[in-house]
């Protein structure tokens, strides 16, 4: 009698068993939501694999005792990409246009995270050319320049603040008036300093909104190569840029 009741038993157990596997197997698997990129400007970077690309613009102030009578504020549009790697690396490419004065560079940033702090090394080379071809005012300019740079990020929440430090150096700059060239130089030139502080925040459909304020320390025909100033000492102005990151 006992036995036929174990029997029993063991027997409702098993089909219990079965049923809650069945219903187990037939409810569908959730899908983990997918990581969103991480940031741009930020020394984290986008994550291994990842892509972000950022486009906006971009304005100096020029100093006025450079510029003269001259437009002091000087516009360009932006594009900023950044490709995740391994160990810490990523690729970067910039490009920034106005016409009379165009620039890209590509680079790689290592960056490395302690908690909410994370730092970074940069290096970027590049090309830059400038045009300028109005009322008989016939000027061109080009060199090759290389931007090593330090990085410092914080995060909080949404929001990710980085400061970025670079050493503007130039080689092989050229500038020509008509047929006359105003300057020419095949050494390297370390033509000043730049700082930028960018904030990034993102938004519930994975894009980010970006701002950014800083100051150049730099000689004049560094930014400014169609005034042609006879100042040779370094001046300081500032740069703003706004621009969203997909």
């Amino acid at each position: 009698m006992g036995f036929v009741a174990l029997r029993a038993l063991g027997t409702a157990a098993v089909g219990l068993a079965l049923l809650v596997a069945s219903n187990v197997q037939a409810e569908p698997v959730a899908e983990r939501p997918k990581e969103a990129a991480g940031p741009l400007f930020h020394p984290e970077g986008p994550g291994l694999g990842r892509l972000r690309v950022g486009v906006g613009i971009l304005v100096d102030v020029l100093p006025k005792r450079v510029v003269e009578s001259e437009q002091r504020q000087f516009p360009q549009l932006t594009t900023h990409a950044r490709l995740g790697g391994p160990f810490g690396f990523s690729a970067s490419a910039r490009l920034a246009a106005i016409v009379i004065k165009n620039e890209v560079d590509l680079g790689l940033v290592w960056s490395h995270s302690f908690g909410p702090v994370s730092l970074g090394l940069s290096e970027h080379v590049g090309f830059s050319y400038g045009l300028l071809a109005v009322q008989g005012f016939d000027a061109t300019s080009w060199a090759f320049v290389q931007q090593p740079g330090l990085l410092v990020g914080a995060r909080w929440r949404e929001h990710r603040i980085a400061l970025t430090t670079e050493i503007l150096t130039t080689f092989g700059q050229r500038t020509r008036l008509g047929d006359a060239e105003v300057i020419s130089r095949r050494s390297f030139v370390l033509s000043g300093v730049s700082w930028l502080v960018t904030s990034e925040t993102r938004l519930d459909s994975g894009g980010e909104i970006y701002v950014g304020v800083g100051a150049i320390l730099a000689q004049p025909d560094y930014q400014v190569w169609i005034a042609f100033s006879d100042e040779r000492s370094r001046i300081l102005y500032p740069r703003f840029m706004a621009g969203y990151v997909f």
